[in-house]
């Protein structure tokens, strides 16, 4: 039961964001609909005033998909992937709203936090004995980690992916919240019925899931480097399984 208290308490801060960018943007109806839904439990299929349908004409037409955009910047980089996500899906969506969720980019900055600690912590090793350095500074800095170069002790140069500090509440509370969008989307307008975005969503949830392991992240690199060993015109990656965590993902550097 701590469990699902502890899940609302995570989505109702997200909702606070969400609500304050939706008024930011323009969309101050929907947000009175979700605000109306999250208060009565309504699940029917109430009508958008003519004020938030899209619009026809092609100027206003591409400065509604523009506002979509900035909504799911705003919202930071689940949100953000989920657009890149239906970027790929022109089966689906308008090309004017495609246009705009390809104008995406995965831009976070870096975090500074304790690397040789979180590693200390995760492996029960002493970091001293294990790296010979580390850079202070990520070289590639993305909404689930951070990655570094660094040489081992043996003078091996290897990259070391890090996972950001309590990345997995943020994602489990935008998820929270961009599920409940989606369905209620799904039950206001029928043409997000005909796309099943649900069922987008629902393979976009189970990959970042995925995405916030990096044991699976390492699997994939071990069986890889299997099924390529043999064809010496493949240059596989080399994972360190025994520096490996589901938070830290240790490679050679290529």
């Amino acid at each position: 039961m701590s469990g699902v208290f502890e899940r609302q308490g995570i989505k109702i801060n997200r909702t606070a964001s969400l609500a304050k960018v939706l008024t930011k943007y323009g969309f101050e109806e929907l947000k009175v609909l979700l605000d109306k839904k999250s208060a009565n439990g309504n699940s029917g299929n109430d009508d958008l005033n003519s004020s938030q349908t899209i619009p026809v004409d092609a100027e206003g037409r591409a400065e509604f998909f523009s506002r979509i955009r900035k909504v799911l910047e705003d919202l930071g980089p689940t949100y953000v992937k989920f657009g890149q996500t239906l970027s790929t899906r022109e089966d689906l969506f308008p090309p004017e709203l495609i246009f705009e969720f390809k104008k995406l980019q995965d831009r976070v900055p870096y975090e500074d936090f304790d690397v040789h600690k979180k590693f200390e912590e995760e492996l029960g090793l002493p970091f001293e004995e294990i790296f010979e350095s580390l850079e202070p500074i990520p070289f590639a800095s993305a909404s689930i980690a951070q990655v570094y170069k660094g040489v081992l002790k043996n003078k091996k140069p290897i990259i070391l992916k890090v996972r950001r500090p309590g990345i997995q509440k943020v994602v489990q509370g935008d998820l929270l919240l961009l599920k409940d969008i989606v369905v209620f989307l799904h039950n206001y307008y029928p043409s997000v019925r005909e796309i099943n975005l649900l069922h987008v969503f629902e393979a976009f949830e189970n990959n970042l899931y995925q995405e916030l392991s990096f044991k699976n992240e390492l699997k994939n690199i071990q069986q890889f480097a299997q099924n390529f060993k043999d064809i010496p015109e493949v240059l596989n990656m080399e994972a360190y399984a025994d520096l490996s965590t589901y938070e830290i993902l240790c490679l050679t550097s290529m």
